[in-house]
Formats: structure tokens, C-alpha cells, sequence
């Protein structure tokens, strides 16, 4: 069955994450390589995202607010990133309790829905999304709540998980460009897709205010 909602059952929710943690890190594992983040990788990464973002916020009333928050974006991520050697894998690209089977108990016995996988990601991707959207499932917080109370507080105090988890998910990269870059691909992903592009509840919450906190 989907495990979605056993990431609801508090006496469930722990093992399930352990199980699929695992699970993502034995793929990330045996595909990893290591890659020099170099102008065209980390442009390959972010200039997609942020042009599409850029065509939103030409539609918005605020747009050259949003523009700027775009721009300081985009000069954190690359201006961290560029340069650095970093651990990339094939990844899932949606790894969330949805997406995730169980059997009788919360051990995780397959994974469904892979047409979001790429190779040469960052495995934080995988890891910040599974925690993200159980938390997400567990307080019905949006993914913008989540993301800004981590850029302000830490991830560690944004998904109530040991600092020290959250510094083997970044594997030696900064918090900020980090959750900013896992933000980025997940809005690019779905700001498209049916249920989002066209509700601007989700558009403020999840992509506008970051935009203008950033």
C-alpha cells in the first residue's frame, strides 16, 4: 500500500523514514560520482528554474520584487556552489511517503513513480523532500512554511531532526543554498502541473514568499 498515510502514525512515522532513507542511500551510493561543480553544471541546475520563474513574475502585480528576490537567488546558489567538488548520484526526484510502498508494517518494499529521476543530482534532493513532505503530511504545514522556517532557523529546527542528520544529508554543502536549490527544483518541477499553476494560493505560498524573503 502507499505509505502516505502511515506518515501520519507518530508510532509508524520514524521507522518509515529510517526504512526509506536506507533505501534512497544504497541507490545514491552505488551511483555516486564525483562531480566538479563547475559555471555550466551549476548553470544547468538553476538557469531553467529561474527563467521559468522569471516568466512567472512578469505576470505578477509585485514582479519586480519578485525579480530581485530571483537575482539574489540565483547569486547565492552560484556563488556558493560554483567551484566545489560534490557527491552526485542518480536520485528519484519525488521521494515522498506517496510514493513509497509498505506491507504490513512501515518498512519500505518499493518505490513508484520515477519520472522525475535524473543522474548527476545531489542526493539531498531525495533526502530533504522525503523529510519535508512527511512533515508536511505530519502538521500540514505548506513546502513554503517549511522552507522559509529553515532558511531563518536551520533545517534541523525546520523538520525537528539531529543537526547532525542534516549534516550528512548536505554532505559538506551549506544550509541556505542548499534549501534554496532543493526549493528550486521542486517549484520548477511542479509550478506546471495540475493543481499548482493555476491555484494562486499554492503560487503565493510556496513561491512568492520565498521569493521576496530570500
Amino acid at each position: 500500500m502507499p505509505a502516505g498515510g502511515i506518515a501520519l502514525r507518530s508510532a509508524r512515522h520514524a521507522t518509515l523514514l529510517e526504512s526509506a532513507v536506507c533505501l534512497i542511500s544504497d541507490l545514491h551510493a552505488r551511483t555516486s560520482e564525483v562531480t566538479r561543480l563547475d559555471d555550466a553544471t551549476v548553470g544547468a541546475w538553476v538557469d531553467l528554474p529561474l527563467r521559468r520563474l522569471d516568466a512567472y513574475a512578469a505576470t505578477r502585480p509585485r514582479g519586480d520584487r519578485l525579480r530581485q528576490g530571483i537575482r539574489r537567488l540565483q547569486d547565492e546558489i552560484v556563488g556558493t556552489l560554483s567551484g566545489r567538488s560534490v557527491r552526485t548520484s542518480l536520485i528519484h526526484g519525488d521521494f515522498w511517503p506517496g510514493n513509497l510502498l509498505v506491507g504490513s508494517g512501515a518498512d519500505v518494499t518499493g518505490v513508484v513513480d520515477w519520472d522525475h529521476a535524473a543522474a548527476r543530482q545531489l542526493p539531498l534532493h531525495d533526502l530533504l523532500h522525503l523529510h519535508v513532505l512527511a512533515h508536511r503530511l505530519a502538521h500540514g504545514a505548506e513546502l513554503g512554511d517549511v522552507v522559509l522556517r529553515a532558511l531563518h532557523h536551520g533545517l534541523s529546527d525546520a523538520l525537528d531532526v539531529p543537526a547532525q542528520r542534516v549534516g550528512t544529508w548536505l554532505d559538506g554543502i551549506p544550509q541556505r543554498p542548499a534549501v534554496l536549490l532543493y526549493w528550486l527544483r521542486h517549484i520548477r518541477l511542479f509550478i506546471d502541473s495540475e493543481g499548482h499553476h493555476d491555484n494562486p494560493r499554492w503560487l503565493r505560498g510556496n513561491v512568492e514568499r520565498v521569493l521576496v524573503s530570500v
